[in-house]
């Protein structure tokens, strides 16, 4: 089935860099930078709750990883399903793409 879907990705109009609530956005253009590198990568499964094949990158966040002596951050980059709104979350640091 892999060959059968061909998943494409939004990107948010936001020429400000504001959200409708006044807090940031991802800009057009690191949209534009992520979906270039995970269709380089071979991203193009369609969403696998509801089969949809159409993605936002919507936001990047850190997550803290604890150990025994210290916590590290690790970025990840997110993209919501355009249908159903389900969160993929990509590690950015092996895409390249940590800021």
């Amino acid at each position: 089935m892999m060959g059968q879907w061909t998943v494409s990705y939004q990107t948010a109009n936001a020429e400000d860099g504001k959200n409708e609530k006044g807090g940031n956005v991802m800009t057009p253009e690191r949209q534009a930078a992520i979906i270039a590198v995970l269709r380089q990568r071979g991203v193009i499964q369609p969403c696998q709750r509801c089969g949809h094949p159409t993605f936002e990158p919507c936001g990047e966040r850190d997550i803290t990883l604890k150990s025994l002596s210290k916590h590290l951050a690790m970025p990840t980059i997110m993209l919501a399903c355009k249908q159903c709104g389900m969160l993929a979350e990509h590690a950015a640091r092996p895409l390249g793409l940590a800021e």
